[in-house]
């Protein structure tokens, strides 16, 4: 997750981004509605967008009368058995890149989409991602990948971001005297 939106104290997007995490049960299976409740609780509003957008690198989102459906069947897709035998980072980065890609909300789609692939991989035992800025351009790259059906180089960045999550829990631990 990135620490702070461009242009919003850091401070501010921190706790928007502990709002939202603690907005769904981490055990809970993701939900169209747990997708909401994220973005409202990072504070940008209730409700999918209402005007059609266009994208320059990659396919167009999703219609307006169509995000509700779409986003109906990525919630029923991950609710099937054979999803379950994705690994944490595959589930993740498949949910990551179909958020994206339908771009339900005006604004913080790419944030609700880390959110909702954090929520997958941590329900999967796995640890939570931990995406710094220094990771964007990657990011952007694997997602027009994952566009184009290609998702292992997304599932690659989310596998060593959650390793990057272990480094900084052990960096957090007292030293030896203290």
């Amino acid at each position: 997750m990135r620490a702070a939106r461009r242009g919003a104290p850091a401070s501010a997007a921190a706790a928007g981004l502990v709002r939202a995490v603690a907005a769904v049960d981490p055990r809970a299976v993701l939900t169209v509605e747990a997708l909401q409740a994220w973005h409202r609780a990072l504070g940008l509003g209730a409700g999918y967008r209402a005007r059609d957008r266009t994208r320059a690198d990659g396919p167009a989102p999703a219609p307006v009368e169509f995000i509700s459906s779409r986003l109906a069947i990525l919630q029923e897709w991950l609710s099937v058995e054979s999803s379950r035998e994705l690994r944490p980072a595959q589930a993740g980065a498949l949910v990551l890149a179909r958020v994206v890609e339908i771009a339900p909300f005006e604004d913080g789609n790419g944030r609700v989409g880390r959110l909702a692939a954090s929520h997958l991989m941590v329900r999967a035992g796995a640890r939570p991602p931990v995406l710094v800025g220094s990771d964007r351009p990657r990011l952007e790259a694997c997602l027009r990948a994952a566009f184009q059906l290609n998702t292992e180089p997304l599932t690659a960045l989310l596998e060593e971001a959650a390793e990057r999550a272990l480094d900084i829990m052990l960096r957090a631990l007292p030293g030896p005297e203290g």
